[in-house]
């Protein structure tokens, strides 16, 4: 099941021809903060023909020789040889696929432009390209561009939208994102390529190097052409997280201006499948400065490299090999991959990663295969730049549950003893061989495991009955393939607010906050903990049923003297109490109190319900032979449980309170009631 790496589809595009044509000045749209201008050639869709100093145009970093140069949108789609019936292909462009470029084609033909804005803070265009290599061939799809500038970056938001008749799913190709073509006085192309990004170790010259272009690992996400001398002042060009480049340069270093056939070029690249109706959106930077700020201001925008795949509505720049998926637009929560095929495999983008650093990978997806198709999955890894390529023994294997629904597959990658040094890209095989119909769902593949942080304010929860509230926050680790609900559960001496939450796609990771509020029953309890547990349920397996942490929270009673208690409207004192609970051994005729019938055995008991969670009231039983006066009282220990709790509240309990009887006529038994609330 090793495979193969998909092939580079090799890019000219902008290569000089003798028959190339030089292109004279046209409309322009400029943004200028002061520190930076760029500008945009109307004429020709709108590509960035200028990015120089603010009132530095002979500075100009872009190479504007022909249609083919600027630094502007350029896609590639099948079929390998695109030439409509009716059109005319360039034969030094043949074999040529489905290429729209947004300043026009080879023939000089100029892209159309659409509409256009500038408020002086944005600069838009929208525009129909040219395809490439055919005479005057409007593409089928429409580009938009907005632009923005920040100090000496400009950010650039590219977005195609296709409409192509042809409703065929080409194989993934290399897309230039975007294809940038430089100052001839620019004569170093640098990059970082090293396997330990951002730890300022030192970077890489890529050699001068005429069509067919170098291709190289950039680790750091950007690549940048300078000049050679003092500083190295230069263009920077930054596609967070995106690790492949290509770039070069054709004819003399140092010769001719922004007009010359004399070029650099730069690009980041990546596989992408784009189909006939993909609405495709990539953002980039343009950095204008020395070597040293171009890489320092990348860095410091660079995203975290580790994998965390989410494949909602994208493919997050994964492709395929003898695979397929349900094409766009990509359902909101998954990847639907077809497998009947022998040994499909899906393709991660370029990457890299420490494997120390991730240990498990976390897979969420659903199996629709056949009954005899075998479900073991495989993820491979290839380390070093390539230089250590995917292999069986770089690989890990689990089985699959083939039964529809989705399921969290945890792989401990630690345990394999070649999840080493750098990871430079994956690769998941589904299944090995599957047949007519088979298809497996992927909604994410991460680094990080599915879970809920819990957050006590102050770190601690407690709350007054008819005072003080207190709230926690709640906030997800990682993004979820769908709405995760997290509900609370308070007991009986608590409310929450609100009585559930839910977490998005958009919102997981910005912490909610529940208020815990005591209930006030004017019941004196005392101070005691009630906890709070907290479930999660969700359609993402990660999340749905996962562990949350419980809240322990303090309450403190509002009613703290045993004189509030009440019953039947009548307040209930520890007098009347002592004196209803006094009994007899025997009916004491004559006297006051009613004698309770106890008598078992050589034991007398008085079985009586109290209130035995109240930290300021004390109950014991007392024992006499003298009634009257209780001149020779002896205290007894605390009632023991009844065998029956039938019918007792909350925070009592009925106790039997025992003393034996011996050798006296007369035993009389009460209890004691000690109220020392404050």
């Amino acid at each position: 099941m090793t495979g193969s790496q998909p092939s580079l589809f090799i890019l000219f595009l902008g290569f000089v021809f003798a028959s190339s044509i030089a292109q004279a000045p046209a409309a322009t749209s400029s943004l200028d903060n002061g520190a930076v201008q760029i500008t945009v050639d109307l004429a020709k869709g709108g590509g960035i023909v200028g990015f120089n100093p603010s009132g530095q145009t002979a500075n100009n970093v872009i190479n504007i020789y022909d249609l083919g140069r600027d630094c502007q949108q350029s896609y590639y789609s099948g079929p390998s040889q695109f030439k409509p019936a009716g059109a005319t292909q360039n034969a030094k462009w043949n074999p040529w696929p489905w290429n729209p470029v947004q300043a026009g084609d080879c023939y000089n033909n100029k892209a159309t432009l659409i509409s256009s804005s500038n408020d002086g803070t944005t600069l838009y265009v929208k525009s129909r390209p040219k395809q490439w290599a055919l005479q005057n061939y409007d593409a089928d799809c429409v580009l938009e561009q907005w632009i923005t500038l920040n100090g000496s970056v400009a950010t650039v938001q590219n977005r195609l939208t296709n409409a192509r008749s042809d409703t065929t799913q080409y194989q993934a190709m290399t897309q230039e994102l975007p294809a940038l073509y430089t100052w001839s006085h620019l004569t170093e192309l640098w990059t970082y390529s090293g396997k330990q990004p951002f730890t300022n170790a030192a970077l890489t010259q890529i050699p001068k190097t005429a069509p067919p272009w170098a291709y190289f690992r950039a680790t750091e996400g950007w690549a940048a052409y300078t000049m050679s001398s003092g500083s190295k002042w230069g263009v920077g060009v930054f596609l967070p997280g995106n690790c492949s480049f290509v770039g070069g340069f054709a004819g003399t270093l140092n010769s001719g201006n922004q007009t010359s056939t004399n070029t650099g070029y730069i690009a980041p690249i990546r596989f992408e499948v784009l189909d006939y109706n993909i609405v495709y959106d990539f953002t980039y930077q343009l950095i204008l400065g020395n070597l040293a700020d171009i890489r320092s201001w990348a860095v410091a925008h660079q995203p975290d490299l580790k994998p965390n795949f989410y494949f909602q509505g994208t493919r997050a720049g994964w492709t395929y090999q003898v695979a397929s998926d349900s094409g766009y637009p990509i359902p909101a929560d998954h990847l639907s991959v077809n497998v009947n095929t022998s040994d499909p495999q899906m393709w991660g983008p370029e990457c890299s990663f420490q494997a120390a650093d991730v240990p498990k990978i976390y897979i969420r997806a659903a199996v629709h295969c056949s009954a005899g198709t075998p479900t073991t999955a495989q993820l491979f890894w290839e380390k070093e730049n390539g230089a250590s390529p995917m292999s069986e023994a770089q690989s890990y294997s689990f089985p699959l549950i083939n039964d529809g629904q989705y399921h969290l597959y945890t792989l401990n990658l630690s345990t394999n003893a070649t999840w080493t040094g750098q990871i430079s890209r994956l690769r998941l095989d589904p299944v090995y061989n599957g047949t007519t119909g088979d298809y497996v769902e992927v909604s994410a593949m991460t680094s990080t495991a599915p879970g809920v942080t819990v957050t006590e304010s102050g770190g601690s929860t407690a709350v007054t009955e008819g005072g003080a509230t207190d709230t926690y926050a709640v906030v997800l680790t990682s993004e979820p393939t769908g709405n995760v609900t997290i509900t609370p559960a308070p007991g009986s001496q608590l409310t929450v607010s609100p009585a559930s939450l839910t977490f998005t796609t958009s919102n997981w990771n910005v912490p909610q906050t529940v208020t815990v509020t005591a209930i006030d029953d004017a019941v004196a309890q005392g101070t005691r903990i009630q906890t709070i547990t907290n479930a999660a349920s969700s359609a993402d397996p990660g999340y749905n049923g996962v562990g949350i942490a419980s809240v322990n929270v303090t309450i403190t009673d509002n009613v703290t003297s045993f004189n509030e208690w009440t019953g039947g409207g009548v307040p209930i004192t520890p007098q009347l109490l002592e004196k209803y609970a006094v009994g007899g051994a025997l009916n004491p005729a004559g006297s006051s109190e009613q004698a309770v019938p106890g008598l078992s055995g050589p034991n007398f008991t008085l079985t009586a319900i109290v209130r035995i969670n109240d930290p300021f009231l004390a109950v014991v039983g007392q024992s006499s032979t003298d009634l009257i006066t209780w001149t020779d009282l002896v205290n007894n220990p605390s009632g023991m449980p009844s065998a029956s709790q039938a019918g007792v509240a909350y925070g009592c309990k009925r106790l039997d309170f025992t003393i034996p009887i011996g050798a006296d006529l007369r035993k009389f038994l009460r209890l004691k009631i000690t109220d020392s609330s404050p």
